[in-house]
């Protein structure tokens, strides 16, 4: 892991570690991918998918996807980013 792609989020007052890995437009929408970076076994190679909006002070926030069916798609879309991605860098 490169350290310009570790990102410390605040969640909840706890802090949990990613790892960015792309970021991308869905349907008008913007979405970040990042893997989890944890001392956890279970969680090591875990991937989370945010929708980026923007706070009043026009700052960038990462917010959990709450519709479900939303959260299906664009999890779709992502993967099919990522393994063209991976097709390309070969």
């Amino acid at each position: 892991m490169k350290d310009n792609k570790a990102i410390e989020l605040q969640c909840e007052g706890q802090t949990e570690n990613f790892e960015f890995l792309m970021a991308f437009e869905f349907e008008k929408k913007k979405y970040v991918a990042l893997e989890v970076i944890s001392e956890n076994d279970e969680d090591e190679g875990s991937v989370a998918i945010f929708l980026v909006t923007e706070d009043e002070n026009k700052e960038e926030v990462f917010t959990t996807i709450s519709e479900e069916n939303e959260a299906k798609r664009v999890w779709v879309y992502f993967i099919s980013l990522w393994e063209t991605r991976d097709e390309h860098s070969d």
